[in-house]
């Protein structure tokens, strides 16, 4: 038990450092965090891209056109954060950066079939049981779920002004 402070939360709790009730959450937590870790593993690796970028192109493939402000909105970040990762599949081909006719410093953002291949070995059974175990929860279930998601979230320490952890 060396390492108490940063070590498992379960032997934490064994020596009276954390309560039961929260060591069962953070090892429900930390299972959330491996199984979508697996799963988001293999499509990652093929094309070499980050979680956070994989994010983003999940992102730009389900809402064909979105700009860069929107999709900043969407992932939680700022918008030279989105950028950064646009640029980097871009870089790898996996992103198309369109003109808006109407106005031509928009860009539309796109996956490119090589991003619709890597985003196709994602296991489609792995990322069916996400949003198939969420929908389950039912609507009252799952908005308590958010809402207490976004509590505990933003009880946690902030990098910068309105910023959650990460961003």
């Amino acid at each position: 038990m060396s390492g108490l402070p940063g070590g498992d939360s379960a032997a934490r709790a064994l020596a009276g450092l954390i309560d039961p009730p929260q060591a069962r959450v953070l090892k429900q937590i930390r299972a959330l965090w491996r199984t979508d870790a697996r799963q988001r593993h293999g499509a990652r690796q093929a094309a070499s891209v980050s979680g956070a970028q994989l994010a983003a192109l999940q992102a730009i493939h389900g809402r064909p056109g979105l700009g860069v402000n929107a999709l900043a909105a969407q992932l939680g970040v700022r918008q030279p954060t989105a950028s950064n990762r646009v640029h980097g599949l871009r870089e790898r081909g996996l992103v198309l950066r369109l003109s808006d006719g109407s106005d031509r410093r928009a860009v539309k953002l796109q996956a490119s079939a090589a991003g619709q291949e890597v985003l196709a070995r994602e296991p489609a059974p792995a990322r069916a049981a996400r949003e198939s175990a969420l929908q389950r929860l039912g609507g009252r279930l799952l908005r308590e779920l958010e809402q207490d998601l976004a509590r505990l979230l933003s009880r946690l320490p902030h990098e910068g002004p309105g910023q959650p952890p990460g961003h």
